[in-house]
């Protein structure tokens, strides 16, 4: 689309512009994404749970799209980070979690509290804590930056919409460990909640 309207002035000093501009955030975008990679390969969770998604580049296009400006760079990359491990512990969920331990585990993402932590397993457990790591690092950088201890309003940006979400694929959990066939209506309304694109509230709870 940006290409279309450049064409449109070929040869104008519009489009020399606008094509420096272009090039100019294209590089920003990728030097965005080796950030975030560096990270998510260092984090280690991927190699942790080879069957979850694996789609960095996926999960950094909406911050991409709802933070444009050059200068929100730090945001787009920290951003990404939080959206990246809902992803990966709602696959982990569906492929690694019991009925017991889903449960166990949602009732810790409601507390948000670290010590309810040492009842899960191991693979549910070190997710929660990346996931407390991301939003204590990102609290730690705004304080520093701004003077500003936005902790209370982060866990309330993001423990809603986890909750919410880990609650329905609990619903689905059980739905299944107990043989039991929803009505389509009640399929569908949960999986309003469970599918992968009810994870933009997230983004637009954050942003």
């Amino acid at each position: 689309m940006v290409m279309k309207f450049i064409k449109h002035y070929t040869g104008t000093t519009m489009s020399k512009l606008a094509l420096l501009e272009l090039a100019k955030v294209q590089s920003l975008d990728r030097t965005e994404v080796d950030i975030i990679s560096g990270w998510w390969k260092d984090l280690g969770l991927a190699q942790e749970f080879k069957d979850a998604r694996n789609q960095l580049l996926h999960w950094y296009l909406w911050p991409m799209a709802s933070l444009t400006d050059p200068s929100l760079s730090e945001q787009r990359i920290e951003l990404t980070k939080p959206i990246a491990l809902v992803f990966l512990i709602d696959d982990i969920l569906d492929v690694y979690g019991t009925l017991d331990e889903l449960i166990l585990f949602t009732e810790a993402v409601k507390r948000w509290d670290s010590n309810t932590l040492e009842q899960l397993p191991y693979n549910l457990r070190i997710c929660v804590e990346a996931l407390y790591k991301v939003t204590q690092e990102i609290n730690d950088k705004i304080y520093k930056k701004y003077g500003f201890n936005p902790n209370e309003f982060l866990k309330q940006a993001l423990r809603p919409h986890c909750t919410n979400l880990y609650e329905a694929v609990l619903l689905e959990a059980k739905w299944f460990a107990l043989g039991h066939m929803p009505m389509a209506d009640d399929y569908i309304k949960n999986g309003m909640v469970s599918d992968t694109w009810s994870k933009t509230g997230v983004r637009n709870r954050v942003t």
